[in-house]
């Protein structure tokens, strides 16, 4: 490769890598079945297309990092994907919100969204989308945004709730320890003057008050003489006894 090469020194070196490096791939040719592109970049390490079975006699190939971020597929112990052909048959109709092509399997945190996207063509800066690269997911500016005030809403009610049980606890604290009613048993601790240790002692129980007196029965009050009214007495005619006699 040298030989062939027009360039000398370190540039040469750089140029003949670079023709190795295209030499060596291992499906030169084939696209992904996701994004339907090919390997873009020089290097075959930073985003290689392996084959992937999807069920059918055709063989499909698939970028790693669009097998990566397709929400169903599970990676199996020796690296191989599964369930593509379930993953294929389910986003083959899901247009893309940027190229509008379809089997964009990409879709919006949101579960409310419909937009869906290709792996390369989310990733892309102009798109302006949230990537949450932990969850393998992505969401819309306006949608990050609502999720965000849901979050916070769910923490609010959470430390409300939290405050609230704390406050019904301590108030059933509070009733438990109250001061004990008449004749029941306080305890007490005494240290013992052999031992020098403490011992628990219990006080005998208060003896009960004395029943209050009956109350004093009321006097009736007493009669009253009738007596005729002056009146009756006034009007009645006096008489004589001449009077008497003649009659």
């Amino acid at each position: 490769l040298l030989s062939h090469c027009p360039h000398s020194g370190p540039m040469a070196t750089a140029c003949c890598e670079h023709a190795f490096l295209k030499r060596e791939r291992p499906y030169p040719g084939e696209t992904c079945a996701f994004c339907h592109e090919g390997e873009d970049s020089d290097d075959p390490d930073e985003d290689p297309i392996v084959p992937v079975n999807t069920g059918r006699p055709k063989q499909a190939y698939a970028h790693e990092m669009c097998l990566a971020w397709c929400p169903e597929l599970v990676q199996a112990e020796d690296h191989s994907w599964l369930n593509v052909g379930a993953a294929l048959r389910r986003c083959h109709r899901l247009k893309c919100a940027v190229c509008g092509e379809g089997d964009a399997p990409l879709g919006c945190k949101r579960a409310a969204c419909r937009k869906n996207w290709h792996y390369p063509c989310a990733m892309e800066p102009s798109t302006g989308l949230v990537v949450y690269e932990d969850e393998y997911c992505v969401a819309c500016v306006g949608c990050s945004l609502l999720l965000e005030r849901r979050a916070l809403k769910k923490k609010l009610q959470a430390e409300e709730k939290a405050k609230a049980r704390a406050a019904s606890r301590a108030g059933k604290g509070r009733g438990s320890s109250a001061t004990p009613l008449k004749g029941d048993a306080v305890a007490s601790t005494s240290v013992s003057p052999i031992t020098g240790q403490k011992q628990p002692k219990e006080k005998a129980p208060a003896q009960p008050s004395r029943p209050l007196p009956p109350p004093p029965a009321k006097a009736l009050p007493k009669p009253v003489p009738c007596s005729a009214p002056p009146s009756w007495t006034a009007a009645r005619p006096a008489t004589s006894s001449a009077g008497a006699k003649s009659t």
